[in-house]
Formats: structure tokens, C-alpha cells, sequence
């Protein structure tokens, strides 16, 4: 089974995390999703996707900048799992607007 590790990170923290994650699995391979393409996604029987939230849960910049290619590749029958970081970004948010 190929097994492929998709990553978007910009301080490094979900980088490190999918990294721990390959050592767990044999032979897998990990992919920036700043370089996403199509053909790598439909290559793998199992693809990990990995991102983090920024501000209010707006998604990491490669992803974004590439989520067309996660669009269109055709996934019927592969096995998909996510893990996902959060910033905290300590936000005051006002209990009223006076």
C-alpha cells in the first residue's frame, strides 16, 4: 500500500506532526502541499492530509493556494484520514458592545 502524507505549514508545527507520522509507517512518503499536484494524490492508496487553522479557521496558505488539485483528483476508493493543528491566537473576544 502507498501511502502519502500531504502537509501544509507555515511555522513548521504541522510539518513536524506529519513527520512523526511517517516514522509510525512504514514507506510513507511525505508531500508539501505547497507542490500538491493530482497525480501525486491518485498514486497513493492512502493519503494523509494534514493542515492547520489560522485566524478565525481560515485554512493554511499551500492548501488553499492548491485546493484545486485536491479537488479534482479522483479519490473513489482510497482510504483518507486528516489531522489538523489549531492556533491560538488568544482572542479577546468583547462580552458586549457598548
Amino acid at each position: 500500500m502507498r501511502t502519502g502524507i500531504f502537509y501544509g505549514s507555515t511555522t513548521g508545527n504541522t510539518e513536524a506532526v506529519a513527520n512523526q507520522i511517517a516514522t509510525r509507517i512504514s514507506g510513507s512518503q511525505i508531500h508539501s502541499a505547497e507542490k500538491l499536484t493530482r497525480a501525486e494524490l491518485e498514486s497513493c492508496d492512502l493519503i494523509i492530509l494534514g493542515a492547520s487553522t489560522w485566524g478565525l479557521g481560515d485554512l493554511q496558505d499551500d492548501w488553499f493556494d492548491n485546493i484545486e488539485s485536491l479537488r479534482s483528483a479522483k479519490l473513489h476508493g482510497k482510504k483518507v484520514a486528516l489531522f489538523g493543528l489549531v492556533i491560538n491566537l488568544d482572542i479577546q473576544i468583547p462580552l458586549s458592545m457598548e
